[in-house]
């Protein structure tokens, strides 16, 4: 084998992750049936399938 293919062979992401997020995905789109526009989905799939961390104005401590 040359290095190309064991470079390759370890950064090709497992099949349960690409599941994962493929199930994310369909699950965001069938929650966003009643969205007005396509910015608005994509977003919410942005997000759902990101780690970003989304703070809700209550959630914050009143100073």
């Amino acid at each position: 084998m040359d290095s190309h293919s064991i470079l390759k062979e370890k950064l090709r992401p497992s099949n349960a992750v690409l599941e994962a997020t493929n199930r994310k995905i369909k699950r965001s789109v069938s929650m966003a049936y009643g969205f007005c526009n396509i910015d608005n989905m994509i977003d919410m799939m942005m997000l759902r399938c990101s780690d970003i961390d989304v703070r809700l104005p209550w959630d914050y401590e009143a100073a």
